[in-house]
This record gives C-alpha cells, sequence and structure tokens, in this order.
C-alpha cells in the first residue's frame, strides 16, 4: 500500500513531499516492510496554490515534520526502488493505493525523472476502493473510510498507508 503527499494534484509538475509505503500480505492479513521518507521539491516541481491552502487547513505539525524530514529526491528515489527489490513477493509486486489514479502517475513521474524503471507494473496497480466496492459488489457505494477509525494523523502519508491497509483487511473479513 503507497500513499504520497503532494505539493499539486498534477504529477507532471508537482512534487511528492512524502512517499510512505508498507508491504502487506493479503492472504495472511500481516504487516511486513516499511518505507516513509519525505523529500525537498525539485526545480522542475512546484506548489498548487490550492494546494498550498489545503496545506494550510491541516495540522502544521504534519507539514512541519515532513519540511524536517526532507531528502533530496534524487536519494529517496532509489531508496525506494531498491526498498521494493527487498521485498519477498509471490507472483508479480502489486501497488496498492487510495486512490491509484492519483499515486501511481505521481510515482511513475517521479521515477522517469530519476532514471528508474517502475517496478510495478500498471496492470498490477490495485485502486482500493474500487476493490471494496466490487467485494460489495457496490460500485458507486459512497466511501467507507470511516468505518474503520483512524489512528494517528491524516495526511500524514505512513498513518494514510496503515489505515488503508486495514480498511481493506476488514473488508476482506467483513465482505469475503
Amino acid at each position: 500500500m503507497i500513499d504520497l503527499e503532494t505539493t499539486s494534484t498534477d504529477p507532471t509538475h508537482g512534487a511528492i513531499i512524502q512517499l510512505a509505503a508498507v508491504q502487506f500480505d493479503w492472504e495472511a492479513g500481516t504487516i511486513g516492510s516499511v518505507f516513509d521518507r519525505c523529500m525537498y521539491l525539485p526545480d522542475n516541481r512546484f506548489w498548487a496554490e490550492d494546494t498550498r491552502t489545503f496545506w494550510g487547513e491541516q495540522k502544521p505539525e504534519i507539514l512541519d515534520s515532513i519540511f524536517d524530514r526532507a531528502e533530496d529526491p534524487a536519494h529517496v528515489i532509489p531508496a525506494f526502488v531498491e526498498w521494493t527489490r527487498t521485498l519477498t513477493v509471490t507472483g508479480s509486486l502489486r501497488m496498492w493505493a487510495k486512490p491509484i489514479s492519483f499515486d501511481f502517475p505521481f510515482l511513475a513521474s517521479y521515477l522517469r525523472q530519476y532514471g528508474y524503471t517502475n517496478p510495478f507494473h500498471f496492470r498490477d496497480a490495485i485502486d482500493m476502493q474500487s476493490f471494496i466496492r466490487g467485494m460489495r459488489r457496490a460500485p458507486g457505494a459512497a466511501a467507507f473510510d470511516n468505518e474503520v477509525p483512524f489512528e494517528g494523523d491524516a495526511h500524514n502519508a505512513l498513518d494514510d498507508t496503515f489505515h488503508q491497509i486495514r480498511i481493506a483487511l476488514t473488508a476482506k473479513g467483513t465482505f469475503q
């Protein structure tokens, strides 16, 4: 499961400021390895004013923590690629996200920018919400994020990732 915090909703020009990924085993319901790093804005990426406003409405300590931990993306991206290589996976490496349509293009743009092949094939990208709506046989269902209590801080990518895993595994236990 991957979650990103960004400076825009545009993956071609916005920056990833936090990249969190947590390996989990769908069948066993267990958590594995964790990756959580923050990044500076590269020179070719920028803040969108609506996203800057959004962050201004969040708890300031969340963004402060991201900035305090920020590293050069030229170091974080290869570390992430190496982290994916260390994962023990049966079959293809799958990227889960909420929503995949946001996180996958951002991650792919950074991987391209820094010269790395995406370790996740687009066919193995799973949108958590669509997956659970399919399990429920209710494609038009409202989001179900509030059905599982949130632990931590929303918009801290690592806390968001753990929450998304809890939602997916709760749905599996409830709706399988």
